[in-house]
């Protein structure tokens, strides 16, 4: 009887770490370009949270262990293009990120990320980041213009 329990709750606690190490995917369902907790997760929030591993801010899922997937949420915003007009440079990406619009409907492809002329529009401090479906203009040309790649990042 004791083997069963043992071997019950060494599965248990295996399936209990197989959780743990899932993906998430943070879908960014607004354009805005802040920090404030309104029920609406903004990329500014997203990158936070997949960088922490929790739910930093309370607008958006939390990151986890794995590569997290930052979303536009097309099926929220409706029809593209979708233009985030960033005040300052978003948080420095410090996790392995897969950054990318969502590829259903004909709005495909219309993700323009927009910087301004005093900073770049992200800098990735190290992990793997891909990036899908996107744009960014109008970044600081100095160090990187509108992408900054450390030597530590992939």
């Amino acid at each position: 009887m004791w083997h069963f329990i043992r071997l019950f709750l060494c599965c248990l606690s295996l399936w209990g770490l197989s959780l743990s190490s899932q993906a998430a995917t943070i879908l960014v369902n607004s354009l805005a370009d802040n920090l404030t907790t309104n029920s609406l997760c903004t990329l500014r929030e997203a990158i936070d949270n997949a960088n922490a591993n929790a739910a930093v801010h309370a607008d958006c899922i939390a990151g986890s262990g794995a590569t997290d997937t930052i979303q536009i949420d097309s099926g929220v915003l409706g029809a593209g293009p979708y233009i985030i007009s960033l005040g300052s440079e978003l948080p420095a990406i410090t996790s392995s990120v897969i950054l990318k619009q969502s590829t259903s409907g004909a709005s495909a492809g219309n993700f323009i990320i927009r910087g301004g002329t005093g900073f770049r529009i992200i800098r990735v401090n190290s992990g793997t980041v891909q990036f899908f479906d996107l744009s960014m203009v109008n970044g600081n040309t100095v160090e990187g213009g509108a992408l900054y790649i450390d030597a530590a990042a992939n």
